[in-house]
Parts: C-alpha cells; sequence; structure tokens
C-alpha cells in the first residue's frame, strides 16, 4: 500500500516508520522543513516545500489536527484519516466539542464556559471541588490547560495565568479521574 504521512512537525513518524517496516510504501510529507531533517534516512521525506500529490497514494494519514481544510481536499482523491475540518473544530472550540458530545450521547463532566475570569472565579469558589482550566476559541496556546490539586490551587492558579497570559475564553470542567 502506497501510504503518506501528511505532517506539521513529524510527530507521527514512527508511525511512518512501522507501517514502511510492515511492509508498506511509506513517505512522508513534512510542512515545517525545520523538523523534516529528523526523519532523513528513516522514511522518504517530503520537506514542506515539496507539493505532494494526493492521488498517488492509497490512503493518506495526517498525524495532527490544524490541517483540516487539507485533509478534507485530499480526501476526495484518496482515503484520509486523522483531520478534518470538523476535528479542528472540535479541538480548538472546547464549548463546541462539549456540546458535540453530549448531543452524541456520551456522558461529559460538568462544565461551565466563561470569557470573563472574575465570573470563573466566582463559578470555583461556589463548586469548591478540584477542576480543569482549559482556554478555547481562536487562541492558539493549549499550554495553559491545568489540572489543579482543589479549588484553592485553581484560585492561585487563575491569580497567575491572568497576569500575564491572554487567554480571552475558557472553560471550567471538574476533575475526572483516569482518562
Amino acid at each position: 500500500m502506497r501510504i503518506c504521512l501528511a505532517s506539521e512537525f513529524g510527530e507521527g513518524a514512527w508511525l511512518a516508520w512501522l507501517m514502511a517496516h510492515e511492509g508498506h510504501d511509506v513517505s512522508c510529507a513534512v510542512k515545517n522543513e525545520r523538523y523534516s531533517a529528523a526523519l532523513g534516512g528513516l522514511i522518504e521525506v517530503m520537506p514542506g516545500a515539496e507539493v505532494y500529490v494526493a492521488s498517488k497514494y492509497d490512503l493518506i494519514v495526517f498525524d495532527a489536527t490544524g490541517n483540516g481544510k487539507a485533509a478534507d481536499d485530499a480526501a476526495t482523491e484518496a482515503p484520509t484519516i486523522g483531520d478534518s475540518v470538523l476535528a479542528d473544530k472540535l479541538e480548538e472550540d472546547r464549548v463546541f466539542a462539549l456540546d458535540f458530545m453530549q448531543r452524541c450521547g456520551l456522558s461529559v463532566p460538568t462544565w461551565e464556559g466563561f470569557d470573563n475570569p472574575a465570573d470563573g472565579i466566582r463559578y470555583i469558589k461556589k463548586r469548591n471541588t478540584r477542576m480543569v482550566f482549559k482556554p478555547t476559541g481562536p487562541q492558539d496556546d493549549k499550554s495553559t490547560t491545568y489540572v489543579s490539586r482543589s479549588a484553592e490551587d485553581m484560585l492561585r492558579y487563575f491569580d497567575v495565568l491572568f497576569r500575564s497570559a491572554k487567554v480571552k475564553e475558557f472553560i471550567l470542567q471538574d476533575f475526572v479521574e483516569g482518562v
């Protein structure tokens, strides 16, 4: 099978290497050329400037979200897994994703969306439970996601976070043990 791993940074290189060792003809299109050199010698690498032709592959695997439009376009020419415009929306807009999961019948922890830190602080004090902070919306920085150890811990996190970060929208979600 002729497979292309479409990647921003090469995160799925291990999968491409494994598929190649299972006998598939695998190449990797790495969008960020800075990272394409790291895969050299393991699999065929097409640096970001080189355009791959979707119709030449039996399968295209996107190893991360963020390229949903390209994945949807590629899916018109070859079977494609791993990303889509919907997957990007589910990843970037956590409120949409939680609503979507609930409409699909999935059970999700109690959560609330906010665009004002003061409202979030009131919610934390009212609930007085261990929570998870998740940024949502158009910002790219998901590194502010935080799993607190207690309500007091989350309040301390808010004190530090909103002095330095540019988080505009976020959700607070009850902590759930396990995956």
